[in-house]
């Protein structure tokens, strides 16, 4: 009997360290635009993660396309708890990084060629083992990216002056709030 409850509560054994590679979409939400209005883009995701009893610290380089072609980088660091299932885990947790995205033309008289910020937000998922080293993985999450670029504006010389200005440069700012969703596979060791 002591037996039977000691293997119910056993842990399973997860190795310390799981490499993963993971695709999904996202949903995107952009600040100076409605907020009520959502854009799809889609992403990649490199992770390493290591195992320290039932957390997990990790590096994770997200890459992809938003919905107005920008390529972006974020590589961030996250921190997991797990929560031990019958078969494999369930994580939460917190990841913040450095963000980077890159366009190539610009709209409205702004330069959307790039924009550097910050990210930050809240992970889950779950990891589903499928051999002695492969597993499958799910997650979903939620980001803020708040984000620095160059604009500009065509100042008139004088009031109601239509042929003769000047164009200003200023440093703006816009956040992006995003949901994204992945599927992918981790090789444990």
């Amino acid at each position: 009997m002591v037996q039977a409850q000691e293997e119910q509560t056993a842990q399973p054994d997860v190795p310390k360290n799981e490499i993963g590679l993971s695709t999904g979409v996202v949903l995107e939400s952009i600040g100076d635009f409605q907020l009520n209005t959502a854009y799809m883009g889609s992403k990649a995701m490199l992770t390493y993660y290591r195992n320290i009893k039932q957390f997990q610290l990790g590096l994770v380089l997200d890459a992809g396309v938003t919905s107005f072609d920008y390529f972006f980088y974020a590589p961030t660091v996250a921190v997991n708890h797990r929560f031990n299932a019958r078969k494999g885990y369930f994580y939460a947790g917190t990841a913040l990084g450095y963000y980077h995205a890159v366009q190539t033309y610009n709209i409205e008289q702004r330069d959307f060629s790039k924009e550097n910020g910050y990210t930050f937000g809240l992970q889950g998922g779950y990891l589903l083992p499928v051999g002695k080293r492969l597993a499958l993985t799910s997650e979903i999450a939620v980001r803020s990216t708040q984000v620095w670029f160059q604009n500009g504006n065509y100042i008139p010389l004088y009031f109601g002056s239509t042929q003769e200005s000047y164009f200003q440069t200023f440093t703006d700012t816009d956040f992006y709030i995003t949901i994204p969703v992945t599927l992918g596979l981790r090789y444990r060791f």
